[in-house]
């Protein structure tokens, strides 16, 4: 810890960014009653959207085009639903007009979407809103209990590329001052889930980091519960933490499961606090609604690239109570859903089909054909197929396919390596 304390701000000045003090300032706006923070998140959005109506050239003539006023947020916050939702098809076709056009000669820093939903899209940061992005996830952690410096493992995608030098040197000068390890990898082969295994065992981390999937894949190779706990917390993050993966990382690690929501768009939004398992809102630096069922979001902080009213393609219940927004019932990608017989249902309709009708089943995957679905199966040890097979056939009895394949069949998209229900 004192490491970091001592290494960060040094490295923070060597590279001209600024987030232990946006650190500072997101616990002290946190700490307000979330009547006063409405107050300022109100004045936030009328500051964005006045910035975006002068800097933007997407938004300038949007706003001409339906007469809307930034000045009406001061009256009530309810007209902003007045400005059409932003999407990915919008920001692909609008290009370089989507972007301040007075901050265009400013370092710029490419976040790309993962493209697990068909299409990439890359958001430009500048330097000061990568920094709120940095701060909010060193801000997240701390309400969990997990220090500055506490030592963090974080497993990801290995994609084959070798970067510059220079990116190289400063990844190793971010992790060394956050006593952090990235682990990757390109599958859930044995041996790679083996290799990882070990780094968890040798290294002790405080905190790891990585898909639920990953990690559930890990807590299938370890074989049954932990005698020792080997960390302390599992951070979910970029895919949905359903509930049997918690249970069963929590079962055999013997550790605090935490998730959280964040997307490229606009880093992490919201997470998981020790006393519940409610996704709360960072006001701070978004605001929430829902959008034909789609999470909605408008950013407080990236002046570059100002995303107002984004639709991000991800479905869950969204709650205004007294302390603050927060999601619940996070239900997946707006795309996790499928047509069977004329039937639309959600991939977590059948996960629970299987889990309690079917059972025997440790994880699925579909994948869309041309003409049908197939219903891919990774089965407990011994389960009987034929049976399986039959059960399945009584909820959905003709447009699914099944196939049984191993553990390491099962496919991840995007650029990112994610795994989805639905490919």
């Amino acid at each position: 810890m004192l490491r970091s304390r001592i290494i960060l701000p040094l490295v923070e000045r060597i590279e001209n960014r600024e987030i232990l003090r946006k650190v500072d300032f997101l616990a002290e706006h946190h700490s307000l009653s979330f009547e006063e923070r409405k107050v300022r998140q109100k004045q936030s959005i009328f500051e964005n959207l006045e910035w975006a109506k002068n800097e933007v050239p997407y938004y300038k003539d949007l706003f001409s085009s339906i007469s809307f006023d930034p000045d009406k947020i001061k009256q009530d916050l309810k007209f902003i639903e007045e400005i059409p939702p932003l999407t990915k098809d919008i920001i692909l076709e609008q290009g370089s007009r989507m972007k301040a056009t007075s901050l265009l000669k400013e370092k710029r820093i490419g976040c790309k979407t993962g493209g697990s939903t068909g299409k990439k899209v890359v958001i430009d940061y500048n330097q000061e809103a990568a920094d709120w992005a940095s701060a909010v996830t060193l801000y997240a952690r701390s309400l969990i209990g997990k220090q500055l410096g506490d030592k963090e493992l974080h497993f990801a995608s290995d994609f084959g590329d070798v970067p510059p030098l220079k990116a190289k040197m400063r990844e190793a000068a971010k992790n060394f001052s956050l006593n952090r390890k990235n682990v990757f990898y390109k599958d859930f082969e044995n041996e790679n889930i083996q290799d990882m295994i070990r780094i968890i065992r040798e290294d002790r981390p405080t905190l790891v980091h990585c898909h639920p999937s990953t990690m559930y894949a890990i807590a299938e190779a370890m074989g049954g519960p932990v005698k020792d706990p080997l960390f302390q917390v599992f951070e979910s993050s970029g895919e949905l933490l359903d509930a049997r993966k918690r249970a069963k990382i929590q079962e055999t690690f013997d550790c605090k499961v935490i998730d959280r929501y964040g997307l490229a768009e606009f880093g992490v939004v919201a997470y998981e606090s020790n006393e519940d398992s409610r996704l709360n809102v960072f006001d701070s630096i978004v605001y929430p609604e829902i959008v034909d069922g789609e999470i909605t979001l408008t950013g407080l902080f990236n002046k570059l690239m100002p995303l107002i009213r984004y639709k991000t393609g991800d479905m869950a219940e969204l709650i205004e109570g007294p302390e603050g927004y927060y999601f619940q019932n996070m239900l997946g990608r707006i795309h996790d859903r499928l047509e069977i017989d004329g039937k639309v249902y959600l991939t977590h309709y059948i996960q629970d089909v299987l889990d309690h009708r079917v059972r025997g089943v440790k994880e699925f995957q579909i994948k869309k054909n041309s003409d049908h679905y197939e219903l891919r199966l990774v089965t407990e040890f011994g389960a009987n197929k034929e049976a399986i097979s039959e059960k399945i056939k009584n909820y959905f009895p003709s447009q699914l396919a099944i196939k049984f394949i191993n553990h390491d069949d099962l496919e991840l998209v995007g650029w990112r390596g994610k795994f989805r229900y639905v490919i």
